[in-house]
């Protein structure tokens, strides 16, 4: 199995034996382009990341962490002396708001 987040169309896909199953418009953080370095800089990570545990007591709907930084994350940010961050989730919104993923990112 296999999520496939594109950026550039706001969409997530979640895909089986390369077939994909569902399909979803997303939001991402405040300055989405570009692959995220720092802690803090607002942007969502580009690269090959698990989605390993889901954090039920999270405020936000069906949160589920992301692996970043991964080691080639953890490598940038020390050559650049600087704090990649972490603790990025993937995360739903409640499917009873009335709110675009788009007008949900403003809250």
């Amino acid at each position: 199995d296999l999520v496939v987040i594109t950026k550039s169309e706001s969409s997530m896909a979640l895909l089986r034996d390369g077939k994909i199953l569902k399909q979803y418009r997303i939001a991402m953080g405040d300055l989405p382009a570009g692959h995220k370095l720092k802690e803090g800089d607002q942007r969502t990570p580009q690269g090959r990341y698990t989605l390993d545990y889901k954090k039920p007591d999270s405020a936000y709907y069906k949160s589920i962490h992301i692996s970043y930084p991964n080691e080639e994350d953890k490598l940038r940010a020390k050559a650049l002396g600087i704090r990649p961050g972490g603790m990025i989730m993937i995360h739903g919104q409640n499917p009873k708001s009335p709110l675009s993923p788009e007008q949900a990112q403003q809250y």
